[in-house]
């Protein structure tokens, strides 16, 4: 489900149909992602990982799809930040990505198994 300017809902499916997205108007350079243009296609979470794969439409590179990992943030705080930037930063405005995968099947896989990997680490010093 998601969220777009005009507040809309949709549903999702686990083929990968649109989950939600946000549009405004923007001054971004011409390629780059526009943090407040996106569509939100595909979700997992695993652990306190949030995996997301988005699609930034001015974007020129892989076709704008991104696989980005944030780690301790809900899909719905995401969300209401209404910009989701791909870039790393300090920041503390606003929720980032702690590592990016390929926009592939394979990155997509890459990404859950960083989350388990990361999780099954973090449990291991709760118990240690």
């Amino acid at each position: 489900m998601g969220i777009n300017k005009r507040n809309s809902y949709r549903s999702s499916s686990p083929s990968g149909s649109l989950i939600g997205g946000y549009s405004s108007s923007s001054n971004s350079i011409d390629g780059n992602p526009d943090p407040r243009n996106y569509q939100i296609i595909k979700v997992d979470e695993i652990n306190n990982f949030l995996i997301v794969k988005i699609k930034y439409p001015n974007c020129t590179n892989y076709e704008g799809e991104k696989i980005l990992v944030f780690k301790d943030v809900s899909l719905i705080a995401l969300i209401n930040q209404h910009n989701i930037d791909p870039h790393f930063s300090n920041n503390s405005k606003y929720h980032h990505p702690i590592v990016r995968f390929v926009p592939t099947d394979e990155g997509w896989e890459m990404a859950k198994r960083f989350a388990k990997m990361e999780g099954t680490k973090m449990e291991g010093t709760k118990n240690g």
